[in-house]
């Protein structure tokens, strides 16, 4: 007898009663293995975003000033690679522009900075970086204007 051929009252009836362990426990294996194959399938496609993102972005020379180009996984990554710590306050991870803060900090480069001649240019934090960093293209991100910008 399976559920199917049950009516739907025999059917809950059924599941609420059920003392059979060993088809209690069948059923909780099938389904924790639908559950490990879906997480499976997402780490899966995540890692290939990672890779990806970080593919372009050796691609356009793995500047400093391209770092918005990477997934959090990726940013992680190249946190590992550079050193840089990727455990925000209260044992979190950072946030994409932390990251990105900490890792050009760690290289010493200005290219993502905002000149303030009264500031410490040695000092680099996420409010030295332009709050639009997210949106940035690779055009304006070196400073240039891309082409929908400045055409009427």
């Amino acid at each position: 007898m399976s559920l199917a051929d049950l009516e739907d009252a025999d059917e809950l009836e059924h599941l609420r009663n059920c003392q059979d362990t060993v088809a209690i426990a069948s059923h909780k294996r099938k389904k924790e293995a639908v559950v490990d194959k879906i997480n499976n399938k997402k780490q899966r496609q995540e890692v290939q975003e990672d890779e990806s993102a970080k593919a372009a972005w050796d691609l356009l020379g793995a500047s400093t000033d391209q770092m918005w180009m990477l997934t959090n996984g990726a940013l992680e990554k190249e946190c590992a690679t550079q050193g840089v710590d990727t455990k925000g306050k209260k044992g979190k991870k950072m946030a994409a522009h932390d990251m990105i803060a900490g890792i050009v900090s760690k290289k010493k480069s200005q290219a993502l900075t905002k000149y303030d001649a009264s500031a410490n240019q040695g000092v680099v934090t996420t409010e030295s970086l332009p709050s639009n960093l997210n949106r940035m293209t690779e055009v304006t991100s070196r400073g240039g204007v891309s082409r929908d910008q400045g055409q009427t």
